[in-house]
C-alpha cells in the first residue's frame, strides 16, 4: 500500500467496519503531521520514541520495516509502550525557526573554518587581533589581501560572500525571534524566564518552543507541576 493515510483509513474502515483501531509509529523526520491527520479521522494514534520499543538482539541485527511494525504492534497490544508528547502545531512551527537558526550557526562555523584552511594552505598568517573570525573587520581584511593568482582571489571572495550571506541570514532570524518574544503569545513567559540570570532571548525561546508546557512533566511523587510558563489560552494539551 502506498504511504498515504487516506488509503490506510479507507482500507481499515472498509474491511473492518466494526473494529476499534490503535495506531503507533516511531518518531522521526516526518514529524507529527501524520498523527494529527489520523486523529482527525477518529483513529487513536500515538508517536513512539524508538528506544522505548522492546526488541531482541536478533531484531536489532535484522531491522526492516516489516519487523519493526511487528515489534510496535506487539508492544502496543501488551501495553509495554506509551506515546511521547505531541506539541501543538503552533509550537512546532515556532520551533522550526529556532532550529533554522541553529543550522545557520553551524554553517557559519563551517564557512569560517573553510576560509581559515585556505589561508593556511596559501601560507597566509592571520593577525593576532583576528582570533575570532566573527567580525566584519575580518572580512574587510580578507578582501584587502593581495594575491598574484587571480584564482585565489576569486576563491576567497566567494567564501567571504557566503559567510556574509549567512551572517545576514542569522541577523534576520534573530530579529524575528525577538519579535516573537515580544508578541502576546510569549511576552509574559519570556519576561519570567529572562528574569533568571544567564537566560537570554535565544535560550528563553528554546525553552518555550522545545519544552513547551511544563505542566506535562510529572514529579517523582506522581503529581503534576502547579505552575506553567505558558498562558492558559496558549497551553499545550497534556
Amino acid at each position: 500500500m502506498e504511504a498515504d493515510p487516506n488509503l490506510l483509513a479507507n482500507y481499515l474502515n472498509s474491511n473492518y467496519p466494526w473494529a476499534s483501531f490503535e495506531i503507533a509509529y516511531e518518531a522521526g523526520f516526518s514529524g507529527f503531521w501524520l498523527q494529527r491527520k489520523l486523529e482527525q479521522m477518529n483513529f487513536n494514534c500515538i508517536v513512539l520514541n524508538a528506544s522505548d520499543i522492546p526488541q531482541t538482539n536478533k531484531g536489532a541485527l535484522n531491522k526492516t520495516d516489516k519487523i519493526d511494525s511487528r515489534r510496535i504492534a506487539l508492544a502496543l497490544r501488551t501495553r509495554q509502550i506509551s506515546g511521547i508528547y505531541i506539541p501543538t502545531e503552533e509550537q512546532e512551527d515556532d520551533r522550526l525557526i529556532l532550529r533554522q537558526r541553529a543550522q545557520v550557526v553551524r554553517n557559519m562555523v563551517r564557512a569560517k573554518n573553510v576560509i581559515k584552511s585556505l589561508l593556511y594552505y596559501k601560507g597566509i598568517r592571520m593577525p593576532q587581533r583576528f582570533t575570532s573570525s566573527n567580525s566584519k573587520k575580518f572580512s574587510t581584511w580578507i578582501k584587502s589581501l593581495q594575491h598574484n593568482d587571480e584564482s585565489t582571489r576569486i576563491a576567497l571572495d566567494q567564501k567571504i560572500k557566503h559567510l556574509e550571506f549567512l551572517r545576514t541570514e542569522l541577523l534576520e532570524i534573530t530579529k524575528y525571534i525577538r519579535t516573537l518574544m515580544r508578541s502576546e503569545k510569549y511576552r509574559q513567559s519570556s519576561e519570567l524566564l529572562r528574569s533568571i540570570p544567564g537566560i537570554g532571548n535565544i535560550n528563553c525561546f528554546a525553552f518555550l518552543t522545545e519544552i513547551g508546557d511544563i505542566k506535562r512533566f510529572v514529579t517523582t511523587q506522581g503529581k503534576s507541576y502547579q505552575y506553567s510558563l505558558i498562558p492558559e489560552k496558549h497551553s499545550s494539551v497534556v
